[in-house]
């Protein structure tokens, strides 16, 4: 905005004095304006970055918490599961056809019959076993599954609070680099010189004022002796 001023004083250089004076005090308040907003951004800037890595160091410490609880990866955990049911129920295919060989003979080995069926009942339980730990690695509440998808969340949280820190960091940076500029400025015109000439008094403005207070004061007088002349003569 554009602000006009106007100093009247006895003296024109010590109205000149005042002038500057003024000049000089507005511009330390824009300065301490300008500064106080600088470093209130600065501020809120900074606590967005502390509490941004506050928030990924808990990310970092959960993610850790669960990584040490599981000893293995669970889904190669649970691959390696699935790899071993594959294998035994491969075992357990051709250990069936063999024994179904055998019995189509008419007269089979009985020891030889005894031993693939041994080994079949072996590699049930087995593969009974490995289903109940796949059953118990997939399902329920504390399941490798479970563990699995904790920690991708863990780690999703920790990418999302790497790029809150980015964001922050990067906001700091331009609050720092604005907070070493100046945004406001109190730019003179015009330096204040002594008058010349007197502005004040002014005497042909106050001579008709003076010329017109009087005159109204005259007809307020003349209208009221009248007045009063009417009701004494009535």
């Amino acid at each position: 905005g554009v602000m006009r001023m106007e100093v009247s004083a006895p003296d024109p250089n010590i109205a000149a004095q005042f002038s500057r004076r003024l000049i000089d005090y507005a511009e330390e308040r824009v300065d301490h304006l300008s500064a106080e907003k600088r470093q209130d951004a600065l501020k809120t800037a900074k606590q967005s970055l502390a509490d941004a890595k506050e928030e990924r160091r808990d990310a970092q410490r959960r993610l850790v918490a669960l990584q040490e609880g599981t000893l293995l990866d669970p889904t190669g955990q649970i691959a390696a599961i699935r790899n071993l049911i594959a294998n035994v129920e491969l075992q357990l295919q051709d250990k069936q056809l063999a024994l179904n060989t055998m019995l189509a003979n008419t007269r089979p080995n009985a020891a030889r019959l005894a031993a693939l069926r041994s080994e079949i009942t072996v590699l049930e339980a087995e593969l009974a076993k490995q289903n109940a730990r796949l059953n118990d690695a997939t399902d329920g509440g504390d399941s490798l599954a479970s563990q699995t998808a904790e920690i991708k969340m863990a780690e999703a949280d920790l990418l999302t609070t790497d790029m809150v820190l980015q964001a922050a960091l990067e906001t700091m940076r331009q609050s720092d680099i604005e907070a070493n500029k100046q945004v406001r400025y109190l730019t003179v015109s015009v330096n204040p010189v002594p008058s010349q000439e007197a502005s004040y008094p002014r005497s042909f403005e106050n001579t008709i004022l003076a010329f017109l207070v009087f005159s109204g004061i005259y007809l307020l007088i003349s209208l009221t002796a009248s007045v009063l002349r009417e009701q004494v003569s009535a």
